[in-house]
C-alpha cells in the first residue's frame, strides 16, 4: 500500500486491518523520523500494510518509536533480521516483533475499571511513605494532593545543631521551589521563564528545547493544567561538582490534568508524569534556577 493510498483511506475513515498483519516495533527513532523514511527503509522486504508513529497528544512530537506492519510473516522476519541494529537518521535502531496490538475499546474500559478499583482499595497508610537510600543520601518528600510530607535522611544523620539546620534549609529550599514552580505553571505560566537559567535545556516528552526564552514560549503554548504531586525526591550534587554553587538533582512524580476547569466542552485528561531537573543557585542573581530538565509522560 502506497503512502498516498493509505492517506486516502484515512480520509474516508477506513482503518488498516492491523489485526491480520505482522507488526514490528522499531525503537530508538529520532523525533524527526517520518513515515516516509520508515517506508523507504522497510518496503524492500515486502508489502507493508501500515506504518504508525505514536505521537504526543499535545506537542504532536514523535514518542521515539514506531510500528511497521507487514502482510506476510516471512517479510516481517526478514526485515527484523536485516534492520535490527542498523543506522537510521544517525541512530542505531532496535527492531523486534511487537508484543501487543492496539487495545480494543473493551480492553481499555477494563483497564480503567481495574485502576479505579485498585485506587479505592489502597490503604491510607500507603499513600504516604518514606524512601530511604543511605548510599545516595536521598532527601524524600512524599504525599498526595499537594499535602507534602517532608523528610530528610541528612537531618536524621546530622550530629550538630548547625548540620541539622543546614539540612532543614536544603529540604525547605527544594520543596518551596518545586511548589512555586507548579503553582506558577498552573496559574501564571507567563512568568515561568524566571525559573530557568538563561542557557537552560529541556527535553519535554521528546522535544528538545534550548534557552529559557524558547522553553517558556513552548510551555506557555500548552493547554491549561492542574498538577498533583505524589512524590518529590532530591539529592545534592556538590560531591560531583565541588567547585559549583549549591546544586541538587530533583525527581518529581505525579499527575497532570489538561483542560480549563471552567470549560465543560473540552474533555479533560489526567496523565501520570515523571519530572527530573537540576536545580542550582544562579551566580548572577543568587536565586534558584533550573539548568537542565527532562519531563516525560508515563506510557
Amino acid at each position: 500500500m502506497s503512502s498516498r493510498s493509505r492517506n486516502t483511506d484515512d480520509r474516508r475513515g477506513v482503518s488498516p486491518k492491523v489485526d491480520v498483519m505482522y507488526s514490528l516495533k522499531v525503537d530508538n527513532l529520532t523525533y524527526r523520523t517520518r513515515v516516509e523514511d520508515l517506508r523507504r527503509c522497510f518496503e524492500k522486504f515486502g508489502s507493508i500494510g501500515d506504518i504508525y508513529i505514536p505521537r504526543d497528544q499535545f506537542s504532536r512530537s514523535s514518542r521515539g518509536y514506531a510500528f511497521v506492519r507487514f502482510s506476510k510473516k516471512r517479510d516481517a522476519q526478514d526485515a527484523l533480521e536485516r534492520m535490527d541494529g542498523t543506522d537510521l537518521d544517525g541512530r542505531e535502531i532496535r527492531v523486534q516483533f511487537a508484543r501487543y496490538g492496539r487495545a480494543s475499546a473493551t480492553d481499555s474500559r477494563e483497564k480503567v475499571r481495574h485502576r479505579r478499583t485498585r485506587s479505592r482499595s489502597r490503604s491510607p497508610r500507603r499513600s504516604k511513605h518514606r524512601s530511604r537510600n543511605p548510599a545516595l543520601g536521598l532527601h524524600v518528600i512524599h504525599g498526595q494532593n499537594q499535602h507534602l510530607h517532608k523528610y530528610s535522611l541528612y537531618e536524621s544523620m546530622a550530629t550538630t545543631t548547625d548540620q541539622q539546620k543546614k539540612c532543614r534549609e536544603d529540604v525547605d529550599a527544594v520543596a518551596n521551589f518545586s511548589k512555586r514552580y507548579y503553582d506558577i505553571f498552573d496559574a501564571r505560566r507567563h512568568d515561568i521563564e524566571k525559573f530557568y537559567q538563561a542557557q537552560a535545556k529541556l527535553v519535554w516528552n521528546g522535544t528538545e528545547l534550548d534557552g529559557s526564552g524558547t522553553i517558556a514560549k513552548y510551555l506557555i503554548a500548552l493547554p491549561p493544567t492542574r498538577h498533583n504531586i505524589y512524590a518529590l525526591d532530591f539529592f545534592p550534587m556538590n560531591d560531583l561538582f565541588p567547585n559549583e554553587p549549591k546544586t541538587f538533582q530533583v525527581f518529581v512524580s505525579g499527575a497532570v490534568v489538561y483542560g480549563s476547569p471552567e470549560s465543560n466542552s473540552v474533555p479533560k485528561e489526567k496523565r501520570l508524569f515523571s519530572h527530573v531537573f537540576v536545580l542550582t543557585v544562579d551566580i548572577n542573581s543568587s536565586i534558584w534556577v533550573i539548568t537542565n530538565e527532562c519531563f516525560r509522560f508515563h506510557e
